[in-house]
């Protein structure tokens, strides 16, 4: 065929270009093209034309060639053969795209989801198409490596069968199907798209997922640059998390963060590094009380956990936190004064946890700095706070130094009780009026009495009246309205004169007040709303 082939390209004019392509096609082992002989060809058959003659087969309809035996060779006939071919019309078929493979047809269709409870009530996840599959990466990297129709599961509009997909992992994650530190990445990539998802219970399983996949590449000699990588996108995803409107998602949050900690190759330091670095200082006050309530309790538990770093080496190396980074946190976002009661006592439990767990130099060296820069009775309240943590401290350690021991070889303290609370006392850097002892006189602990009721009554009269203002109040006239409605007649109140001064200075720090008539008039008059 070869042969034949080189010795009937040349035998064909030069004119006749439409020809060789069709000689070319036919003798090829691609698709024959649809040869279309126009209406002029059929008024030449009209006018008395001898078939024979002509470079079409009568029957076949192919190109006659000088190897066929109907060719005559005649010069008389080429112009006329030449002018028949110059309207002849070549058509090809069109390229029609695959059709999507359907949901029998993907791969690890039978027993994709074997081993999850009633999974024969699941529906069958819809099939993406094909431009759809191109378009999406995640899909794309997912259905290499969890197959087709488990990626088709967790991409799926029905919650039921994403959590499925997940579970179906975490199945697949135990039996020890993957291993290699580029398997902990699209595992990762896996929890952070459940991680990410609405429902509560797509949520929730993701975040198992993601630990089953901590505990078991942890065991394993990874770099840690290599984990702390794979694990980014989904940590990012749980930090997002911390300030959900649902208690219960929230704590679900604190909990993931502090399993990663545990881990050798990540720590506390790294979950508190990017829990504190994640919050925007830009945004108001008052919307972002939930992710700092969550945040400092977040920070609260690492530091009772793993402790402080103390610049040796303390047993807790890169796990323990650094003092100076959470008071910086603290200070940054106004937690100590912020206006919901939840951040204001998260903060101080912070404060207080921090300080226990710092030594006697650090206390000295960064309490009283911090505590200068809240208010006295602010101070006041933190001082109290960690004095009555420490005195608990001791209490316990000489509650369990006077029960009997059966472990001889533990001896007690050389220290006595008493000396015990004076050192205590004295690394907290206050004299013996911040605390109520039996040592003051009645007075004055009448005094601090009445004192605490004040600020009690003071901090529960600022939590109503705020909240009012982040649910109500949109504009200024509202919140004028809210604000004349609890102080219009209670010019004589400090405590009402103490949170509309706070809210004033908040709102508008430029304004100086002196008393709660002064304030409104001032802050109304200066917008123009008298």
């Amino acid at each position: 065929m070869h042969v034949e082939q080189q010795q009937l390209m040349p035998h064909l004019s030069s004119k006749n270009k439409v020809a060789q392509d069709l000689v070319r096609h036919s003798l090829s082992s691609e698709p024959q093209p649809i040869v279309v002989v126009p209406e002029k060809l059929e008024e030449q058959k009209q006018l008395g034309m001898n078939n024979s003659d002509s470079h079409l087969g009568k029957k076949s309809g192919i190109l006659k060639t000088p190897q066929s035996p109907q060719y005559t060779g005649g010069e008389e006939h080429r112009d006329q053969s030449s002018d028949v071919f110059e309207h002849i019309q070549v058509r090809t078929t069109p390229n029609i795209p695959p059709l999507p493979p359907s949901i029998d047809s993907m791969p690890h269709f039978s027993g994709a989801l074997s081993g999850l409870p009633n999974v024969a009530e699941l529906p069958a996840p819809e099939a993406f198409a094909a431009t759809d599959i191109v378009a999406d990466a995640d899909f794309s990297a997912i259905s290499v490596f969890l197959g087709e129709y488990r990626a088709c599961c967790l991409m799926s509009k029905n919650w039921a069968l994403r959590e499925a997909a997940l579970a179906k992992t975490r199945l697949l994650v135990s039996e020890g199907c993957w291993g290699r530190s580029e398997d902990m990445a699209h595992l990762c990539s896996i929890a952070r798209l459940g991680i990410q998802d609405k429902v509560a219970q797509v949520y929730l399983t993701a975040l198992a997922l993601l630990e089953d996949v901590i505990q078991k590449f942890s065991c394993q000699d990874f770099k840690s640059a290599d984990m702390l990588t794979a694990m980014e996108p989904a940590l990012d995803a749980i930090v997002s998390k911390l300030g959900d409107n649902q208690a219960r998602l929230r704590e679900k949050a604190v909990d993931a963060l502090a399993s990663p900690s545990y881990c050798r190759v990540i720590g506390a330091r790294q979950i508190a590094a990017k829990v504190m670095h994640s919050l925007d200082k830009k945004r108001p006050p008052h919307n972002k009380w939930r992710p700092l309530a969550t945040r400092l309790e977040l920070l609260r538990r690492l530091a009772r956990e793993y402790g402080l770093n103390r610049g040796v080496a303390s047993g807790n190396g890169l796990h323990a936190l650094d003092l100076g980074s959470v008071i910086g946190f603290v200070e940054i976002h106004g937690c100590a004064s912020h206006t919901f009661e939840e951040v204001r006592t998260a903060a101080k439990d912070l404060i207080v946890e921090m300080f226990i767990a710092a030594s006697e130099s650090d206390r000295l060296q960064a309490l009283e700095p911090f505590l200068h820069k809240i208010r006295p009775r602010q101070a006041e309240e933190y001082r109290n706070a960690l004095t009555r943590r420490l005195q608990n401290i001791v209490n316990n350690e000489i509650t369990h130094e006077s029960k009997p021991r059966y472990d001889v070889t533990i001896s007690p303290p050389e220290a006595s009780a008493a000396d015990s609370i004076s050192l205590k006392s004295q690394a907290v850097g206050h004299s013996s009026q911040s605390s109520v002892d039996v040592s003051t006189p009645p007075s004055q602990n009448i005094q601090e009495i009445q004192l605490l009721r004040s600020e009690e009554e003071e901090e529960l009269f600022r939590d109503q009246i705020m909240k009012q203002l982040e649910e109500r109040a949109f504009s200024v006239q509202e919140a004028y309205a809210i604000l004349k409605l609890h102080f219009d007649d209670a010019v004589e109140s400090p405590a009402k004169e103490n949170v509309l001064r706070d809210w004033v200075n908040e709102v508008c720090p430029i304004y100086g007040v002196l008393d709660t008539a002064d304030t409104l008039h001032y802050y109304i008059g200066r917008h123009g709303y008298a």
